[in-house]
């Protein structure tokens, strides 16, 4: 688990550090052709926006090892950026469209 240094707003999160740090754990690909493994993952426990104490859980790490979990812990808390001000952010759904097609 990786938990939250100081109290804060969150400002950002890297996708790309995200990606990969993923891979690093197995969860993505570096080459199209090699495999997947399903056991690990990154869940995000909190969003952009969000007020987090410290030493609050941020995300979690599932990995095969200690020691590669351990080293992806340390490139996803990298990837958050925390601010002492409160973030705004642009909304995920702009519209809607109606009608039949």
């Amino acid at each position: 688990t990786g938990r939250a240094p100081h109290e804060g707003y969150i400002a950002d999160i890297q996708a790309l550090d995200m990606g990969l740090a993923a891979v690093e754990l197995g969860a993505g690909r570096r080459d199209w052709c090699d495999p997947v493994d399903p056991a690990t993952g990154i869940v995000l426990l909190k969003k952009v926006g969000e007020v987090v104490a410290s030493d609050e859980p941020l995300f979690e790490v599932h990995a095969r090892t200690s020691e590669v979990a351990a080293l992806v812990r340390d490139m996803v808390l990298e990837a958050f950026t925390l601010s002492m001000e409160g973030v705004t952010h642009d909304r995920l759904v702009l519209g809607r469209l109606e009608g039949r097609l």
